[in-house]
């Protein structure tokens, strides 16, 4: 069983359901932590200040695309894996795009 932090806290209450759901992880403060899963795309300090108190965290997810914040604040070092969801919004955009195109519909940031 793996123990895993959900943070920061103003952010976790919709992610604990499916954490609970899990036969291999159980919540755990992220100073007892292996994983941390951090759900605010606009604090990367605040992250930085998690790192502080989990030293023991090795794996990452953030849960979001836009993680460039994070990686000019520097929390990314490679000692740490590093998981986040860049890339899983290309097929829905391309086909919102493309569906959009097809209808005649305007499609933003295109020119007639």
């Amino acid at each position: 069983m793996r123990n895993v932090a959900l943070a920061p806290a103003h952010a976790v209450s919709w992610a604990v359901g499916a954490l609970d759901a899990s036969d291999d992880a159980q919540l755990a403060d992220v100073a007892d932590a292996e994983v941390l899963i951090w759900l605010d795309p606009s604090d990367p300090a605040g992250l930085v200040r998690a790192l502080e108190k989990g030293r023991g965290i090795k794996w990452f997810q953030l849960s979001y695309a836009g993680v460039e914040s994070f990686v000019a604040a520097g929390v990314m070092d490679p000692s740490r894996i590093w998981h986040f969801a860049k890339g899983v919004y290309v097929g829905p955009v391309a086909e919102q795009a493309l569906a959009s195109a097809a209808d005649g519909a305007p499609v933003p940031g295109m020119s007639s």
